[in-house]
């Protein structure tokens, strides 16, 4: 077996990360070395002033991306999607 230092020599990368990852595996097995998503795990829930004012806002004919800018809170993805699930 390949010493810690090798491996991280061989994939040009930290020993600090070969160490990781043999503890990911050790511990889960070949899932652990798979990423898991990143950030949210669920949509954020929007006030209900922020869901009346964004349908206000869509009914006047505005972008996505001027209701986004004008909420602040949200970005124009998010808008989208909020609007798509109203």
């Amino acid at each position: 077996m390949a010493s810690p230092e090798g491996l991280a020599r061989a994939f040009d990368c930290s020993r600090m990360t070969v160490h990781r990852a043999l503890k990911c595996f050790e511990e889960k097995g070949l899932v652990g070395l798979v990423p898991s998503k990143r950030g949210p795990k669920y949509a954020r829930v929007l006030g209900e002033v922020a869901t009346l004012r964004m349908v206000a806002l869509k009914r006047q004919g505005l972008s996505n991306v001027t209701i986004a800018s004008k909420l602040k809170e949200l970005s124009r993805n998010s808008c989208r999607m909020a609007i798509r699930r109203l």
